[in-house]
């Protein structure tokens, strides 16, 4: 039995593309509709596409998008008085991404994947999961030159010397693709990881019921006064969403470098420093012209900067940002773990053997988890893990389990090692730090209260409170 479970429109460049899920016994679909086009109008649409290409100089995609490319497009469009649902597929198929481009403009994909062309294009929705399309590929030859296409948009070319390719689309969308028969076995595969506009902001974090405010207010305060922060946890977890909602607690006047293999972290600060990797191509074997994770954190370490936010750590730079730590650095990083046992046990495995001495440099070890619950996919702070020290008789690291998820809130474990080592740096007492946690606590209510949630508004809201935190939270009371 067939059901509609929801309809909804996206506007695709002016145009009203028409969305539905639909459960199909115990499949749930999602399907597109765009506009039909006659015979006649695809033939039209062929005989344009290959004009517009050959008065492109290159016909790259980089000139296609460029003002020349547009230029020419709107020239040839303007000649033949096209009716709007050819004009659709023309900008469609030059300018965007082809069938696929109307999940862009759908702010509820989350994720766009093809694993061959013998598959549907499937999306990732956080209230469904993934969901099979009514989009998809006849042959293995359609797929390897859509690929390679999405592949230019990301400024690289696939090829059998580079089968392999991952990059970020002109939105800023994370892409891998993978060549077909050398790599991927069953063919030619894709999976597109969506950038959001709008960065999530702490706020968000809270109305969504990732965290809440009081826990918020405690990292917010080790944030800020320093500390070293590594956020674990499994696929999809939110490990990069989570962290760059809370580097809005770093302060304007510090210096961040962040270092990425793929550019995912956009945040709003006046002194930030982005960095990512650089892999040479494969036909170069010229293996100097590579920039991996190790040589830029040494790059970083030179801008003498406050806080080293690393995108994931994965190997040897694991090593070098945690001698940072230890050096008087603050850092912020994700890691690929399901817990803190896991987490403590793939650092002191193969291939990064960091020492337990190193991994006491840490403060907070923040475990994030997913499960499907009510509303669809939920996204939650699961525990907040200080590294308190080395036992000196048994070498284990000593852990304290401040807060722990219970249900919708959290039981603290009453005493905070972290809060005590920044009095001691500080000269803080406790209750001082506890007022101050309070103050922001509220802050957080507040700005929840109002509606503030964008992450444009919340960063200077967040600056002024750290200035001043009476008079802010006053401003914010009489808003």
């Amino acid at each position: 039995m067939v059901e509609l479970l929801e309809s909804y429109n996206i506007e695709v460049y002016g145009f009203q593309i028409s969305v539905k899920i639909i459960q199909d016994g115990p499949f749930i679909r999602y399907e597109v509709e765009e506009p039909p086009l006659l015979e006649s109008e695809a033939q039209m649409l062929a005989q344009i596409r290959e004009e517009v290409l050959k008065r492109i100089s290159d016909g790259s995609v980089e000139t296609l998008v460029s003002e020349e490319g547009i230029r020419v497009l709107n020239e040839t469009i303007g000649k033949r008085g096209l009716n709007e649902q050819v004009k659709y597929y023309i900008m469609r198929d030059l300018l965007y991404y082809g069938p696929i481009t109307p999940f862009f403009w759908d702010q509820r994909v989350e994720d766009i994947t093809c694993t061959s062309f013998q598959a549907p294009v499937t999306v990732f929705l956080k209230e469904y999961g993934y969901l099979q399309t009514n989009v998809s590929f006849r042959t293995e030859e359609e797929m390897i030159s859509f690929s390679r296409r999405l592949a230019q948009f990301a400024g690289k070319q696939l090829s059998l010397a580079n089968p392999i390719i991952d990059g970020n689309l002109p939105d800023g969308s994370r892409i891998q693709i993978s060549l077909g028969g050398l790599i991927a076995t069953k063919g030619t595969t894709f999976t597109i990881r969506r950038f959001r506009e709008r960065p999530i902001s702490f706020i968000d974090l809270c109305q969504l019921g990732t965290v809440t405010p009081e826990v918020l207010a405690f990292i917010w305060t080790c944030i800020e006064y320093g500390s070293n922060i590594i956020v674990v946890g499994g696929t999809a977890a939110g490990k990069t969403t989570f962290l760059n909602a809370i580097l809005q607690f770093v302060p304007q006047n510090k210096k961040i470098v962040t270092i990425e293999d793929t550019r995912e972290i956009n945040i709003m600060h006046d002194n930030w420093l982005p960095m990512v990797t650089r892999t040479a191509p494969v036909q170069n074997q010229d293996q100097d012209s590579s920039i991996d994770m190790f040589m830029l954190l040494e790059s970083a370490l030179r801008h003498r900067p406050n806080y080293i936010i690393v995108g994931e750590v994965r190997g040897r730079e694991a090593f070098t940002i945690f001698q940072a730590l230890s050096a008087g650095r603050y850092g912020l990083a994700t890691f690929h773990a399901d817990d803190f046992e896991s987490f403590l046990n793939r650092m002191e495995s193969n291939p990064i053997n960091l020492p337990r001495t190193l991994i006491t440099t840490l403060d907070l070890v923040i475990v994030l988890s997913t499960r499907f619950g009510k509303y669809g996919l939920e996204r939650k702070l699961n525990t907040v893990v200080e590294v308190v020290g080395l036992d000196p008789d048994t070498g284990e690291v000593i852990t304290n389990d401040l807060y722990r998820r219970e249900s919708d809130s959290y039981a603290y474990a009453g005493f905070s090692y972290v809060l005590e080592k920044i009095g001691n740096r500080e000269g803080l007492t406790l209750e001082a730090i506890k007022d101050q946690m309070t103050k922001r606590e509220r802050f957080i209510d507040l700005m929840m209260k109002k509606g503030i949630s964008q992450y444009e508004r919340i960063s200077p809201e967040v600056d002024r409170f750290q200035h001043d935190q009476d008079a802010s939270l006053s401003s914010l009371e009489n808003q």
